[in-house]
């Protein structure tokens, strides 16, 4: 079974508020992760978030190779 992630420890994971995430779903920022609900849970998968973590240190390695060139 997967493990799921509701909003307090998505937040505690990034480092920002509940507020802040619950405000970057809101705006379909794309700092947080594709959610799925639960109800009316917002929540993740573990699976989901590691892909979203990996697609995120390699858009932060494509710019900072771009910046050095």
């Amino acid at each position: 079974m997967a493990n799921i992630i509701y909003i307090p420890e998505m937040a505690q994971r990034l480092g920002r508020t509940e507020a802040a995430i619950r405000s970057a779903l809101q705006e379909g920022r794309d700092t947080v992760p594709r959610y799925f609900k639960i109800g009316r849970r917002v929540c993740w998968t573990e699976e989901i978030y590691q892909a979203w973590l990996n697609k995120q240190i390699e858009k932060s390695d494509i710019s900072q190779r771009k910046a050095k060139a």
